[in-house]
């Protein structure tokens, strides 16, 4: 005539309360599957979150060859990106937002600091960021200063740019 139900584990069994011992109908409870997806999903970020740290390490270790490249990029930018590899709570960045070292015709904003408004990244740096989030505009020196002359080509000599700071909490600015 009826039944009885009962939580078990992640499931929800259903008992005829004429024989409690047989089970009449088992299914999944949502909550509890909800709550094993939403696990992994946290564990598939935080996989992400380790990869994507020991790649940007490797990366930024390499030397810029002279008449390298240095591709800049804005420290907010940077700033999320730090958050988001060393906070489990915090989202990814999202795309790379170069437009707010520009004004409106694509002129760089006056007054613009290394290290306090933007940072210099290599190459292999720089694609792996816009591989991974996109974004832009891509805006190449030859030096670690916005205001000098655009990067065109690259040659094979050495030349010494500051790198990234260890990723750590002091990292996050």
């Amino acid at each position: 005539c009826c039944t009885k139900k009962r939580q078990l584990g992640p499931e929800l069994v259903f008992y005829d309360l004429k024989d409690d011992a047989k089970p009449v109908q088992r299914e999944h409870s949502l909550s509890s599957a909800q709550n094993i997806l939403q696990d992994l999903d946290l564990l598939e970020m935080n996989n992400r979150r380790e990869n994507e740290r020991k790649k940007v390490q490797l990366l930024d270790r390499h030397s810029l060859r002279k008449g390298a490249c240095i591709y800049i990029i804005d420290k907010d930018w940077m700033k999320e990106w730090s958050a988001f590899v060393l906070d489990s709570k915090t989202p990814p960045p999202g795309p790379i937002t170069n437009n707010h070292l520009l004004d409106a015709a694509g002129n760089v904003k006056p007054n613009l600091m290394a290290a306090k408004h933007y940072r210099g990244l290599g190459k292999e740096l720089w694609d792996f960021f816009m591989s991974t989030y996109g974004g832009g505009p891509v805006i190449k020196r030859t030096k670690l200063d916005i205001y000098s002359e655009p990067a065109e080509d690259e040659d094979d000599d050495e030349v010494n740019v500051p790198h990234l700071p260890k990723i750590t909490n002091a990292f996050a600015y």
